[in-house]
């Protein structure tokens, strides 16, 4: 049906060639107000980040150079003071939310590769938290949520991010301390006050009529992404 090819779809994450549009997952407590958003922003800015980088994550043997193995090997060299590793399967499965919060809050970086589709929920929780997201492959998120993330062809994946190729942490070329470890704390701390920064809009307020105070919520960016759409408008990074 022709008319079914104007059809706007919100989706939580595409296929490379798939123009839906996406929208972000967020996990915990959703807050009512933007005084509890503030609030949370202060802390998670604030927090004393004794680890340099945490990977939270199931282990997959069976499969033939999984990249998550990897992740756990270099941990594992970099030492518990640089980096520490959460095994999904060694923590109840209810646990392993609050666990990994724990994790991340700990912890500047949060290696982030792909999972069973380009982009981990997990991505989101860090952030939330206030952690600096290292993606492994572009699509697990730019290109993705244009209206959430300063997206790829700016140059602004790097305000908020780190990238490093998968395959050269797989072939050894590459160490994932090191870059990180190259950035610097004044850096990594501006790297930092900008995912804190565009925490609203990554997370769902529990009230009905949002956050208030002009603060967005991801429901608001979706809808007002929808709308410019609508009227042909260019959809702006965030």
């Amino acid at each position: 049906m022709a008319g079914m090819e104007k059809v706007t779809r919100l989706i939580i994450e595409r296929n490379p060639s798939d123009k839906g549009r996406r929208s972000t997952v967020s996990d915990g407590v959703p807050p009512r107000t933007a005084a509890e958003v503030r609030q949370w922003q202060r802390f998670v800015l604030n927090r004393n980040r004794s680890t340099l980088f945490v990977f939270a994550g199931a282990p997959r043997p069976q499969v033939k150079d999984d990249f998550r193995g990897f992740l756990f090997k270099e941990c594992k060299r970099a030492g518990k003071g640089t980096c520490r590793s959460l095994d999904w399967w060694k923590v109840r499965r209810q646990n392993r939310s609050s666990a990994a919060m724990r994790l991340f809050l700990d912890s500047a970086f949060c290696l982030q590769p792909k999972g069973d589709s380009y982009t981990r929920r997990s991505m989101f929780d860090c952030m939330l938290v206030g952690a600096v997201p290292v993606v492994f492959w572009r699509h697990s998120a730019y290109g993705q949520y244009e209206w959430y993330l300063p997206g790829s062809g700016e140059g602004r994946e790097g305000e908020w991010s780190v990238f490093i190729d998968s395959r050269e942490v797989k072939n050894g070329t590459v160490s994932v301390k090191e870059v990180l470890e190259g950035i610097g704390e004044k850096r990594a701390r501006e790297m930092r006050e900008r995912v804190v920064e565009m925490i609203p809009r990554l997370l769902y307020a529990a009230a009905d009529e949002g956050l208030g105070e002009g603060m967005q919520d991801a429901f608001d960016v979706a809808v007002k992404g929808v709308l410019r759409r609508f009227r042909g408008a260019v959809v702006p990074a965030a």
